[in-house]
């Protein structure tokens, strides 16, 4: 056995020569987070399942415009502090945890009153199923989502084979919850009030725990609190454009319709999971090496990516017909629109170049960036769906992704690293 592992790493080794990538690191640490991602879309479709089956669209629009909502207003947060967490702690600075929890739980607090005034807009209103909801975000989201950066340190510090375990419990714990509430009763409200209960618990659990297995130093680092509001405040108006279009389904075509749209999306959606996989295998590596020797490499990793998605692509719109038939018999309205959206996986050629962009501190680059795919991607929303619907809608979804692919592109390509550039000393490279 010993032996056989030695001529694998042999293997591996030898394969750098031309994929200039370090293989032993991925292939590790890419086992662990495939197990995750499994678990991760594994429980989405069984979700799904119990979604299209066990919940009526009008419920289940409701459910995913109260989810929109709340990413909404997440987005008043510091959203940023997850990739500055992963950057420091990648650097040695584990105390950026602590000081990221707190900080995060202490801006929350504007986001968590306005959901509050929302509460009592909708309490006042008549509507108790959306004052609920808004007063459960108010009171559970800060927590939740500060207690989740732990995912971050653990990503920073390369702890795959935890990081795989904790995203099961997440994606587990939650889908156990909410198919025990469905499997009795159909109303939006209790699957609401599950999916904010389960989720607190996961990520509470999580933050405990890393603190009790690696005991964090106390080594702070105010810079990387600076990045992560620099992230967070470019990341506004995207977070808020990245849900406007679901927002906008409910209130103009209605919960009906929003489920369709949603459906639509749910599985090439899942690609997001490898993404999310390899962006996660490959930051830490980006945070450590130097601007240039990243940029040696930058072609052949935009070449596999652009082959990864056209394989993707071509791959889901073969067989999405048959799986909807198949497993969601109740939306095959949502065929065509999920198909149309699946040529949008080609936009994941410029991920290492986005990849670069925010492991090497390009702040004035990504501010741009996500400036303008925002203010794009509200005008693209508005006009797709009053002139052409859902269609429309799914047409704007494409079109923005295909201009983030661009510009992270172009501002890659323009970018002009100093000679010999690391961030392994701090954050001189902030530009």
């Amino acid at each position: 056995m010993q032996k056989m592992k030695s001529r694998l790493v042999s293997i591996l080794r030898w394969s750098e020569r031309y994929t200039k990538t370090d293989m032993l690191y991925l292939t590790k640490g890419g086992f662990w987070l495939s197990i995750g991602s499994f678990v991760s879309g594994a429980t989405s479709f069984i979700l799904s399942l119990a979604f299209a089956n066990l919940l009526p669209q009008t419920a289940y629009g409701v459910y995913k415009y109260v989810l929109s909502v709340a990413s909404t207003i997440n987005a008043f947060t510091l959203t940023g502090l997850e990739t500055a967490v992963i950057e420091a702690v990648a650097r040695g600075k584990e105390g950026v945890l602590r000081q990221a929890f707190w900080k995060n739980l202490k801006w929350s607090i504007p986001a968590s009153l306005a959901a509050t005034f929302a509460g009592l807009y909708y309490f006042l209103n008549g509507n108790s199923t959306l004052s609920i909801s808004l007063f459960l975000i108010a009171l559970v989201q800060p927590l939740t989502t500060s207690a989740a950066l732990a995912a971050a340190f653990l990503n920073g510090k390369k702890a795959f084979q935890i990081s795989a375990g904790y995203y099961a419990v997440n994606n587990i714990l939650p889908a156990g919850v909410l198919l025990g509430v469905m499997s009795v009763s159909s109303s939006a409200l209790h699957v609401i009030l599950a999916y904010f209960g389960a989720n607190l618990v996961s990520a509470v659990g999580l933050y405990w725990y890393v603190n009790s297995r690696f005991a964090p130093t106390q080594e702070e680092d105010h810079s990387a609190m600076t990045y992560g509001k620099h992230l967070s405040l470019m990341n506004v108006i995207s977070n808020v454009a990245d849900n406007l279009d679901k927002i906008l389904a409910f209130q103009l075509l209605g919960a009906a319709p929003l489920a369709i749209y949603s459906f639509a999306l749910a599985l090439p959606s899942q690609s997001k999971l490898l993404t999310k996989s390899l962006s996660s295998l490959m930051f830490p590596k980006f945070a450590e090496r130097p601007a240039e020797e990243l940029r040696q490499g930058m072609g052949q990793k935009t070449l596999r990516f652009f082959l990864l998605g056209l394989a993707m692509a071509i791959g889901y719109i073969l067989i999405a017909p048959y799986v909807f038939r198949l497993i969601y018999p109740q939306y095959t309205e949502a065929v065509l629109l999920s198909q149309i959206y699946a040529t949008s996986f080609l936009a994941i050629t410029a991920a290492p170049m986005g990849l670069y962009l925010s492991a090497k501190r390009r702040v004035r680059a990504q501010y741009f960036i996500n400036a303008f795919m925002s203010v794009f991607q509200v005008l693209a929303v508005l006009i797709g769906i009053a002139t052409a619907g859902l269609l429309g809608l799914m047409l704007s979804r494409i079109a923005t992704r295909f201009m983030g692919a661009f510009l992270a592109a172009y501002f890659y390509l323009t970018d002009k690293p100093e000679p010999g550039e690391s961030l392994q000393t701090g954050s001189s490279a902030v530009k």
